[in-house]
């Protein structure tokens, strides 16, 4: 009897496969084209805005301290504040970065 072929397993999604996610502020050291080019390989989609849609925001403490536009969508919203930081785990780690980098709202 012949040997069944062997099943490759798919290649895992990228980490922030099915995201949407803005940023907001400067961040330091880097621009925020060279974030969005970061989350794009991680699979997200960036947005310009936050709506409903949005999965995450990206901030600097300092605009979340001032309570930016941004912020403030998604605080309407719903959507979690992130750091920079996140990100950098998200990309160290293959997978979501956790709870202790949001700034300000819990995650849903």
């Amino acid at each position: 009897m012949p040997r069944k072929a062997a099943q490759k397993a798919a290649p895992a999604a990228p980490p922030l496969d099915g995201c949407t996610i803005a940023t907001s502020g400067r961040f330091s050291g880097t621009s925020q084209s060279v974030v969005q080019s970061r989350l794009v390989s991680l699979g997200a989609v960036t947005a310009s805005s936050v709506t409903p849609d949005t999965t995450y925001l990206i901030a600097t403490e300092k605009d979340y301290e001032s309570n930016s536009t941004k912020v403030k969508a998604a605080s309407t919203h719903g959507v979690p504040v992130v750091t920079l930081e996140w990100l950098d785990e998200c990309q160290l780690s293959g997978e979501y970065g956790p709870i202790q980098t949001t700034i300000g709202l819990e995650m849903p």
